[in-house]
């Protein structure tokens, strides 16, 4: 026959039973032999069931601070001081470059469909360095070409706008535009000494004169006398009788003050202020410059199609008596 093996474990001590039984005697126990074992070749409920990292209650394993899991073979960052708080696993993530960024070489954001690079660089993954294609005169900009500097222009900003014009002005491309107060085609005239006799400054297109001079030229004299400011209190209005009306009577009911007998009067456009009456007359509009009413523009005198005036402003010379 077959012998079965007993093994009993008294909980209460360390000793353990061996009992042998033979199948062979029917309901008896046959032979009996008892050992004591060594505790240390019998296997604890401690390591067998919870790898010897917490205590088995037999159901489940009640894990020492630090482990965790149904064996106890997690290992965790637990808080031994604090045990009644949850212990948290700690998970690193590497530190990465953002993906726009690493699109982008580092030298512009990715917007989802493509690089905005960086001043200086361009490219479609920004990895082109123009840094220096602009000289010290401008900045690449849009990754695509160089923002010049004021006063420079060129495809590297190494042209000297500025020089053609005697410094005195800016040159675009065909002529100058001079800085207030200078004239000429390269702007190398004084205006306020040519045109305006020393007594107003230039504009480029006219004098506006010190106080106590007057005329196109600032050349006439009177020290009790001076120009009031600008006037624009009308605006072109659409339709049969519309046009501009700067006349002293509507500046006067809208509180401009202007005296009884003006000696001089500038008209001017709102639009144009650079622009005399002759040229503004030469594109079309057609303008009522009257020392004794002020200035009137009528929509049905003008040339063009649209048939509207622009807008207009005045001003006048008045004199102490």
């Amino acid at each position: 026959g077959v012998a079965t093996l007993v093994f009993n474990r008294d909980l209460s001590t360390s000793d353990s039973e061996i009992i042998v039984a033979d199948p062979e005697v029917s309901g008896e126990v046959s032979e009996q032999a008892t050992e004591t074992a060594n505790p240390e070749t019998v296997p604890s409920d401690r390591k067998v069931h919870c790898n010897d990292h917490g205590e088995w209650d037999g159901n489940a394993c009640d894990c020492d601070a630090g482990y965790d899991g149904e064996t106890c073979s997690i290992e965790i960052n637990a808080q031994p001081d604090e045990p009644e708080e949850t212990a948290t696993a700690v998970v690193t993530q590497p530190v990465t470059a953002p993906a726009g960024d690493a699109q982008c070489s580092y030298h512009g954001k990715w917007n989802g469909a493509f690089c905005s690079c960086d001043l200086g660089y361009g490219g479609s993954d920004c990895s082109e360095d123009h840094r220096n294609d602009c000289g010290e005169h401008g900045s690449y900009v849009c990754g695509a070409y160089c923002q010049c500097d004021s006063g420079y222009g060129g495809s590297d900003c190494s042209q000297d706008l500025r020089a053609p014009c005697n410094n005195q002005g800016t040159w675009n491309g065909s002529s100058c535009t001079c800085d207030a107060g200078d004239g000429g085609a390269d702007c190398s005239v004084n205006g306020r000494e040519t045109y305006c006799n020393n007594h107003g400054t230039w504009n480029g297109s006219s004098c506006t004169c010190d106080p106590g001079y007057g005329g196109s030229d600032c050349s006439s004299y009177n020290p009790g006398c001076h120009w009031t400011e600008w006037f624009d209190v009308d605006v072109p209005k659409y339709g049969e009788g519309g046009g501009d009306f700067e006349t002293y009577e509507n500046i006067r009911s809208k509180g401009g003050a202007i005296c009884e007998e003006p000696q001089e009067i500038e008209c001017g456009s709102e639009d144009y202020p650079g622009y005399t009456l002759e040229q503004i007359e030469q594109i079309g509009q057609q303008v009522h410059c009257d020392l004794n009413t002020g200035l009137i523009c009528r929509n049905d005198e003008q040339l063009g199609r649209l048939k509207l005036c622009y807008n207009y402003r005045i001003r006048v010379l008045c004199c102490d008596e």
